[in-house]
């Protein structure tokens, strides 16, 4: 009987143990299954229903530990010890325990796929899967479909060989995002974006109709929108990616993954820019659960853009402890090696970076070109020109691209090596023959070599090289013209006889519509021909062309005519490259139709200063280093753009002197100068304009004050005003400011700020730290005083307000230049540009928030932000479309023909989109006063661009 009772408890506990099941209530069921266990003495289905319940509560470290000491039915366990090592990610113990079984079944082959893909075995896996699809005729297939696809891309992803494209007509967005993976990793982005554009539009469908919320929907979708991201971002539109990114961020996803590759990626288009940003984003990147589901490729990636990081944030210790861990994981790669390089060059030791690169280069014969440029790039500079071209010209066919062989003609004659110089172009002119006869760059080339040699005295070489380029064109009338040029310069008569085959005048202007030709034009013609005619027609070649007489008569002595000199302009150093055009009064002509030719005033150049902690080995005489002059070529029209910017700013500053009176409204003297601006700038959109809203603040308020519409405020006799303003091309903007008084009791004020303004230009210089800029700048300053109303006050530097580093189409690109002691000890670098501003106050010297906003710009590092108001989303099109990045004021949105947007800049700013920057006041009762420049850090020099003969 008693054993009848214990059967029936038996058979009760398996009944119960079913209900709960059916029921997912596996607490129950587990309790159940734990006295199957004790009644049933450990028989084998009650010990696989104990192990079935802990999985499926996710007590995958109690399965392990249950089935370690109740071995006997281990055999027949052997998924559930699997899977559960796979959740607890000991990836290879699970793979040991599946490679166990002397049979497997689908289930243990299904979760062995899946493990070998986890541990980047791509092949087998995608191999196992194919091998399922085959046998298992079940409802799964659309999964396994899935996970193939997703395992192919890995297997293209991996170099592994190419797997074939599936076409299956399952319709689930996570299958139409592999095989979008898949085609991105072959390199077809095209069709990987539209894919990727259906998987988004299906998922969100099928969500919906899932009553999922749109919070849910966003967080299920967000790899379908980082792959997005991505494909964007390889297109090179990544202010579009970078948009995906932040949103995919912003909807915080569950899967870690995801937020890793969004996060690094962000980073990799941030750059240098935005760094605080990046390093929260690779704190996300390079968590612990992050790393734990990322591939190996993605993990090497990531630990190399820390340390890249590192050194964009200008951390040189950090980025390279950060550096040596990852090549002790992944080994050197070329990558590596270029980030070596940085960090040498960085710390001036570009001697020691040349060595490393020409190490690496000597071990690996197979070095790619871009190691091969970044070792001319550091012998450059380092000085080592000679070496640079020897490098260049070691580049195989790569070595006749034109562009390098511009470069390698141009660095020659940097060292007024003309012979070789020449002798290269004939060499590039012989291989071109040789590879690539007859193409355009072939014919341009040997153009450059003739006309190359024509100017530097080698006639001979330039008659062989257009004999040759004639022999594949002889209808081309303008090479025979300079044939005949060349030959006349040491060979008559063959000159002669070549230019009978010249075509006559009569031939040469049978197509010419007169009509139609400028009559100024004409004017020029007769005078020529009125000399032309007075030559002697008895000349033999005088029937056969116009043309020769001029090339084969007998030069006339010719007066030497005194230089003129050039007509002074208004920048402050070397004076103006061109002889300007006059300016009317007031000024109307634009800066650059002043200067046709496109070079514009230089400001004034001075030497860099030495350092207080220079290294040893720091580059002195930069002026004569050619590795450091040829840079500073490079340079050029980037300095020709903030030239003109610069010229305006004076010219505008100059008229305004001569007009501004107390009395004026301040709104009527901040557009009449805006309006100046806009003139001599040739303002056209965002290509060039106004740089930021003009500053016209009074007395106690110190900066960021320019009149609202409405503002009705006059300038008075009394008042020390402060005028900042800024001009642009092509981004590059000049900040300049100075400041107004008509009261002569503020001069010693005036004097003490452009004593101290002056002092900090002078400071300034590469490898200087900005600490000490300030420092310098705040002993000047406040060792003046000022007596007021028989008052003496210490002039004192607002420690508040800073100057700052100047990048493209952005006022203040990140460091800041203190104008007190105590400030940043990060170092000026070659090629930055600063404003350098000081303030100097009769207060307390400290500034804070006051008055009614006016300024107003875009936050740069914000990335995208849904807007709700379609008002909003309105005005922020108005400002990308005007301003961009540029600060802008209300008056100016009034001047686009907005109105009633007060309540969406509010909205804007709130979010964050935009920020506002209310005036800056002292206390009151006090006097403020400012004076500014904009300067450069030129490889050779320093260049103050806005400085003028007035302050």
């Amino acid at each position: 009987m008693a054993q009848d009772s214990g059967r029936e408890t038996i058979t009760q506990l398996y009944t119960e143990l079913q209900k709960y099941a059916q029921n997912t209530e596996w607490e129950k069921a587990l309790k159940a299954a734990s006295k199957l266990v004790h009644e049933t003495k450990g028989e084998k289905a009650a010990f696989q229903c104990k192990i079935v319940c802990l999985v499926k509560l996710s007590k995958f470290e109690e399965v392990l530990d249950y089935i370690q000491k109740n071995s006997t039915h281990q055999s027949s366990v052997l998924f559930e010890k699997a899977y559960s090592e796979y959740r607890l990610n000991k990836t290879e113990d699970a793979l040991n325990t599946l490679r166990s079984s002397d049979e497997p079944n689908a289930r243990e082959k299904e979760l062995l796929a899946q493990v070998l893909y986890r541990l980047e075995q791509y092949k087998e896996s995608y191999g196992l899967y194919k091998e399922l699809i085959r046998e298992c005729a079940d409802d799964y297939e659309e999964e396994r479909m899935t996970n193939l696809t997703a395992v192919g891309a890995m297997v293209r992803y991996a170099g592994l060989g190419d797997v074939e494209d599936i076409d299956f007509e399952g319709e689930t967005f996570e299958l139409r995002y592999n095989q979008a993976t898949s085609l991105v990793f072959k390199g077809d982005l095209k069709k990987a974006n539209q894919l990727l554009d259906a998987a988004e539009k299906m998922g969100t469908q099928s969500l919906e109709d899932d009553e999922l919320t749109a919070e849910e929907i966003d967080a299920e979708l967000t790899s379908i929108r980082c792959q997005k991201g991505y494909v964007l971002q390889r297109f090179g539109r990544n202010e579009e990616a970078m948009k995906m990114y932040n949103h995919v961020l912003k909807s915080k996803p569950s899967d870690v993954a995801v937020v890793a590759a969004a996060s690094n990626n962000v980073v990799t288009i941030n750059k240098d820019q935005n760094v605080f940003e990046s390093k929260k984003r690779m704190k996300a990147a390079t968590s612990e659960a992050s790393i734990l589901k990322l591939t190996s490729a993605q993990k090497k990636t990531i630990s190399f853009n820390q340390a890249l990081l590192s050194y964009y944030a200008g951390q040189k210790e950090s980025s390279r402890q950060m550096l040596k861990t990852h090549k002790e994981t992944y080994g050197q790669s070329e990558e590596t090696l270029i980030l070596e390089a940085a960090l040498l060059v960085k710390e001036k030791q570009a001697k020691k970076a040349v060595d490393l690169v020409k190490e690496y280069c000597d071990a690996n014969e197979t070095t790619g070109v871009a190691i091969k440029m970044l070792l001319v790039q550091l012998m450059l500079m380092a000085g080592n020109v000679n070496s640079a071209c020897g490098v260049l010209r070691s580049l195989g066919d790569m070595t006749y691209r034109l562009g390098v062989v511009g470069a390698i003609v141009t660095l020659y004659m940097s060292m007024e090596d003309k012979e070789a110089a020449g002798d290269f172009l004939m060499e590039a002119v012989t291989w071109y023959q040789k590879n690539r006869p007859g193409s355009p760059e072939m014919n341009m080339l040997m153009r450059e070599c003739a006309e190359f040699h024509m100017k530097h005295g080698q006639p001979q070489k330039a008659a062989k090289v257009l004999e040759e380029f004639r022999r594949h064109d002889r209808s081309n009338v303008r090479l025979l013209a300079q044939l005949v040029t060349a030959y006349s310069q040491f060979d008559p008569d063959k000159a002669l006889k070549l230019s009978a085959e010249l075509p006559s005048l009569e031939e040469l202007s049978r197509d010419v519509n007169v009509d139609e030709l400028d009559s100024g034009f004409m004017t020029f013609a007769s005078k020529q021909g009125k000399k032309l005619a007075s030559k002697d027609s008895g000349s033999p070649l005088s029937k056969a062309s116009a043309a020769a007489p001029a090339l084969l008569e007998k030069k006339k002595k010719k007066k030497k005519k005194k230089k003129k000199k050039p007509a002074g302009g208004t920048g402050g150093g070397g004076g103006p490259t061109a002889t300007p055009k006059q300016q009317t009064d007031p000024p109307e002509i634009p800066i650059r139709q002043l200067y046709p030719g496109g070079k514009y005033p230089l400001g004034e150049v001075v030497d860099h200063p030495i350092p207080k902690h220079a290294p040893h080995d720091v580059t002195i005489n930069r002026r004569t280093d050619e590795g450091k002059m040829a840079l500073d070529a490079s340079f050029e029209e980037m300095l020709q753009e903030a030239r003109e910017a610069a010229e305006a700013h004076r010219q505008v500053r100059k008229y305004v002197m001569t007009w501004m009176r107390p009395g004026m409204k301040m709104i009527d003297i901040v557009e009449k100068l805006e309006a100046c601006s806009r003139k001599l700038v040739n303002e056209r959109g965002l290509e060039a304009g106004l740089g930021f809203p003009t500053g016209c603040s009074l007395n106690n308020c110190a900066a960021h004050y320019t009149p609202n519409a409405g503002d009705e405020t006059v300038l008075q006799y009394d008042d020390v005003c402060k005028i900042d303003f800024g001009t642009h091309v092509n981004g590059r903007i000049i900040d300049s400011a100075f400041t107004v008084t008509f009261n002569p009791r503020y001069d010693k004020l005036l004097e003490a700020v452009r004593d101290a303004t002056n002092t900090g230009i002078r400071e300034a210089g590469i490898d200087v730290r900005l600490c000490d800029v300030g420092e310098a700048i705040q002993e000047v300053m406040e060792s003046y005083e000022v007596e007021l109303d028989g008052k003496s006050y210490q002039v004192k530097a607002i420690r508040n307000l800073n100057g700052h580093s100047i990048a493209p189409y952005r006022i203040h690109a990140g460091k800041t230049v203190p104008i007190v002691k105590g400030g940043d000890a990060t170092k000026m670098e070659e090629g930055e540009f600063f404003a350098i501003e000081t303030f100097g106050s009769t207060g307390k010297g400290h500034v804070h928030d006051d008055m009614e906003c006016s300024h107003y710009a875009k936050n740069y590092e914000m990335g995208f932000v849904p807007l709700r108001l379609q008002r909003s989303k309105q005005l922020l099109h108005t400002i990308n479309q005007h301003f961009g990045t540029l600060p802008f004021c209300r008056r100016w949105l009034d001047r686009t023909g907005e109105s009633k947007y007060l309540m969406a800049l509010k909205n804007l700013c709130d979010l964050g989109v935009v920020d506002d920057y209310p005036p800056l006041c002292d206390i009151k009762g006090c006097y403020t006063a400012q004076f500014e420049h904009t300067l450069v850090l030129r490889p050779t020099c320093k260049e103050v661009l806005s400085r003028g003969t007035d302050y």
